[in-house]
């Protein structure tokens, strides 16, 4: 899906709407622009969630569940980040990742 969104974006960038090349001739400045827009898009359109990289480490079913647990992280982190994940009520890491995280580090994980 993101592949055909980010080549739809490159051939919007390319050609206009009735399959004119865009960048024969004309204000440079206007090129730099689409270009930019371009890449605002891309940006846009490939971004992950926290919550999306949170679900890759973290026991749940619901989003809300995975919410409920990303907020109680925030919250301890802004008391004491160096806590561990798993001593935070209500959050359940997955077996793999147990002990292995601080709240600090995994907030910088996944909002990277």
């Amino acid at each position: 899906m993101k592949d055909e969104v980010i080549k739809g974006i490159l051939l919007e960038l390319i050609y206009t709407p009735d399959a004119k090349p865009r960048f024969v001739n004309g204000d440079i400045s206007a090129k730099l622009a689409w270009i930019d827009e371009a890449v605002e898009k891309i940006i846009k359109a490939t971004k992950v969630s926290k919550y999306d990289t949170a679900s890759k480490f973290l026991c749940s079913d619901a989003k809300d569940d995975l919410k409920s647990m990303v907020d109680s992280i925030e919250r301890q982190s802004d008391i004491d980040d160096t806590t561990p994940i798993d001593r935070v009520k209500g959050v359940l890491p997955i077996e793999q990742f147990e002990y292995t995280f601080t709240c600090g580090e995994f907030l910088t994980l996944i909002n990277s």
